[in-house]
């Protein structure tokens, strides 16, 4: 057995004086090469077989279980968050807590626009609020947050952003809300 390895090992010291070193950097390329192109392959059929049998249990669970859990999960939800919202009859109070945020972080209201949408027979009454505001981006960016966070039923709709010359730091930003409220008495 050792005559062997000394053998082997005397052939393999031969071999590589013979080849030189750009002989040994071509086999080792070789060799990396065969082990990267068979040694993926054996775990290729491994995982075919655990994603089969996933797909198999998937496609054993009843559709409709599923789809109702998720019909119930999004109605409560939908429950929760219509639970949140303040009663039309509130809506001075959201405004004033609006106008008091802005005064909070430095937004300078000029002027505001309110419109009342409603939606025929739906349970919720919509009211648009434009507000053109200046104030610098942290302020602002401060601004809404607290609104949004604060005043359940409020979305930021769409808000554009102008400065009046690149060195100044005060934005003009035009910000659309929409205010969702219960009816009075729903």
């Amino acid at each position: 057995m050792a005559g062997e390895l000394n053998r082997a090992r005397w052939g393999a010291q031969r071999l590589a004086e013979q080849a030189g070193p750009v002989g040994i950097a071509a086999g080792l390329m070789v060799v990396l090469t065969l082990a990267a192109w068979i040694g993926p392959g054996r775990a290729i059929p491994a995982e075919t077989q655990v994603l089969t049998l996933d797909n198999e249990a998937l496609q054993r669970r009843p559709v409709d279980a599923h789809a109702s859990s998720a019909a119930m999960k999004s109605e409560r939800q939908l429950a929760a968050f219509e639970s949140g919202l303040a009663d039309a009859r509130e809506l001075n109070t959201r405004y004033a807590r609006l106008w008091e945020l802005a005064r909070k972080h430095g937004v300078a209201l000029r002027q505001a626009e309110f419109k009342l949408t409603e939606a025929g027979q739906d349970e919720l009454v919509h009211y648009a609020i434009q507000l053109p505001v200046t104030a610098d981006y942290m302020s602002l960016r401060g601004f809404i947050a607290d609104a949004l966070r604060d005043l359940p039923g409020l979305a930021l709709e769409e808000m554009s952003l102008r400065r009046e010359d690149s060195k100044s730091l005060q934005l003009d930003a035009r910000l659309r809300f929409v205010l969702f409220l219960r009816r009075a008495g729903s």
